[in-house]
C-alpha cells in the first residue's frame, strides 16, 4: 500500500510487520520516532504479544536484547551515534553468542562535544564487530532491508544493524510502498519454526 510517511515511522511499521516479541528500547535522537512508534503500537495491542522495555542506558538496551534473543524471542532494538559507542562490549558480545538481534542505527556524527549531523562514524567503528550491516538509500530501502534483516538474522543467526541516514532520511517525509501482513508472514515465519541446527549448535 502506498503512502506518505516520515522514515522513521515506515522503519517503525515495517519492524512490527515482522511481529518482534521484545523491543529494548532506550532514546537518542535521531532514532528515538521509531521506537515512539513502536511503544505506541504495543501500548494500543495493535502489536501484541510484544514486550516493549524502557531501560536505562544504550548499553542496558542491547543486554536485554541478548538475553531476550537468547532466550527465543524475536528481539528488536535501535541507536545512534554515542549510543551505539556505549553499548559496544554488549555488541560484541551478540555477534559472539550468534544471536539473530536486529538494530536500526540512525547514522549521526560522533564528535565532542556534541554532533547531530549524519555521517556513519558510528556504524564504520563497528565494522569488525561481527554484526551484518545493510545501508538505506531511501525511506523504501530502509523499510524493505528491516523485513530482510529478520530473515537473514534468523536464517544465518548472526545480528543484524540497518543502517539509515540520521534526520536525512528519519525525518524526511516520501512515498513508502508498505506490504500487507500476510504477505511479510509468507516471507518470514515465526521464530521458532525456523531450523534450529545453528542454534543448537551455539549451545
Amino acid at each position: 500500500m502506498l503512502k506518505q510517511t516520515e522514515g522513521s515511522r515506515a522503519v517503525a511499521e515495517a519492524v512490527a510487520l515482522c511481529r518482534p516479541e521484545v523491543i529494548c528500547a532506550y532514546p537518542i535522537s535521531p532514532q528515538t520516532h521509531i521506537v515512539e512508534g513502536l511503544g505506541e503500537r504495543v501500548k494500543s495491542g495493535a502489536l501484541t504479544p510484544c514486550e516493549f522495555i524502557n531501560v536505562e542506558s544504550e548499553f542496558a538496551a542491547m543486554s536485554v536484547a541478548i538475553g531476550s534473543s537468547a532466550a527465543g524471542a524475536r528481539t528488536y532494538t535501535a541507536t545512534a551515534s554515542q549510543g551505539l559507542l556505549f553499548m559496544a562490549e554488549a555488541v560484541y558480545n551478540a555477534s559472539g553468542l550468534g544471536l539473530p538481534i536486529v538494530m536500526t542505527v540512525a547514522n549521526r556524527a560522533i564528535g565532542a562535544p556534541i554532533n547531530i549531523w549524519n555521517d556513519h562514524s558510528d556504524s564504520m567503528s563497528q565494522r569488525d564487530c561481527g554484526w551484518i550491516q545493510l545501508f538505506a538509500e531511501s525511506n523504501q530501502e530502509a523499510l524493505d532491508l528491516h523485513i530482510q534483516a529478520f530473515k537473514l538474522a534468523e536464517e544465518l543467526s548472526m545480528p543484524v544493524m540497518v543502517c539509515m541516514d540520521g534526520f536525512i532520511l528519519t525525518h524526511a517525509y516520501e512515498q513508502v510502498d508498505m506490504p500487507d501482513q500476510a504477505d511479510v508472514d509468507a516471507f518470514l515465519p515465526p521464530y521458532w519454526t525456523r531450523p534450529i541446527r545453528f542454534r543448537l549448535a551455539r549451545w
